[in-house]
């Protein structure tokens, strides 16, 4: 039952990963820092300091994507084969999970930078935007054992 929850976990990831490529923001992280201090009306220099840090962890993101997709071909290439193998499929999950663990850990380290440059006021609304976007990768995903 878990491998069958876990092949159900990495279609939807493969399908939002999709969308987001396809809308064009996921590698450029669109202007995900100006829509986030939109809502916490940061000042010209927080503003200035939130893009360095996104714009710093910006090529690790796209490594780990990068190296997902990869992986998540190779997945479909397994699959097709007549008879594929339980074991390579195992560890083909288990290098997109450790890829998924990256980002979330990458993203958790910027929020920490993030986090540091606030006033308490925003750290409020902060705090409410992390508990609505802070677990889409990594150690939060649904169904993984941490």
């Amino acid at each position: 039952m878990h491998t069958i929850t876990r092949r159900v976990t990495t279609l939807l990831a493969t399908f939002c990963v999709t969308t987001l490529l396809s809308s064009g923001t996921a590698h450029a992280g669109g202007d995900k820092h100006g829509k986030l201090c939109e809502q916490l009306t940061c000042t010209a220099a927080q503003q200035t300091q939130i893009k360095a840090i996104h714009d710093a962890s910006a090529p690790l993101i796209k490594a780990a994507r990068d190296a997902i997709d990869a992986l998540e071909q190779q997945q479909r290439a397994e699959w097709q084969k007549a008879s594929p193998s339980a074991s390579t499929l195992e560890r083909l999950d288990t290098q997109i999970d450790v890829q998924r663990d990256k980002i979330g850990d990458q993203r958790r380290a910027d929020g920490l930078k993030i986090h540091a440059l606030l006033t308490a006021e925003q750290r409020t609304k902060f705090a409410d935007h992390q508990s609505r976007h802070g677990k889409r990768h990594g150690k939060g995903k649904p169904g993984k054992s941490v």
